[in-house]
């Protein structure tokens, strides 16, 4: 083997390796920084609430842009409100709830403690949309039924 193609080899080696290590260092990167929120039902003993819901970040990054959207219920149209839009990474923070009677058009409930709502006992479907400090899209689907919440499915959310 002369020099030349010896020389061609550890090039070819060397571009191999450079671009593995590039690839490897993006998918480390992308890891560090991806939030993921969780929903949870806390027993509390407070003179206003017994069962509250607590969203958590569980990820590495912080959750920006936070939504959470329920899924189904028929006899109440439900709000829930996050009072702070940023989730550092192992953040707690409280959900209140608006509960709006659909036939009437009137506030059945405001608050924190869900256990007095119909879809309590029923069992519903939440859907979390939040974004990463690079504003990749995430939605998390959970489901409440019989005193556990469960995440169903977690992905990336592509608007293409």
């Amino acid at each position: 083997m002369d020099l030349q193609t010896l020389s061609l080899l550890l090039i070819g080696i060397s571009t191999v390796f450079i671009a593995w290590y590039t690839f490897e260092t993006y998918k480390l990167r992308k890891n560090s920084i991806q939030p993921v929120l969780v929903i949870y039902l806390r027993r509390v003993q407070r003179h206003d609430a017994d069962w509250i819901l607590i969203v958590k970040n569980i990820g590495r990054g912080p959750a920006c842009s936070t939504q959470i959207k329920p899924q189904r219920n028929r006899n109440e149209k439900i709000e829930f409100i996050i009072n702070e839009d940023y989730i550092v990474p192992k953040e707690e923070k409280d959900i209140s709830l608006k509960a709006i009677d659909t036939k009437n058009n009137e506030l059945v409930f405001e608050g924190e403690d869900i256990s007095s709502l119909s879809f309590f006992e029923e069992g519903f479907e939440i859907e979390l949309i939040y974004s990463d400090i690079e504003r990749k899209t995430y939605i998390s689907h959970l489901r409440y039924k019989n005193g556990r919440m469960i995440l169903e499915n977690f992905e990336e959310y592509s608007n293409s």
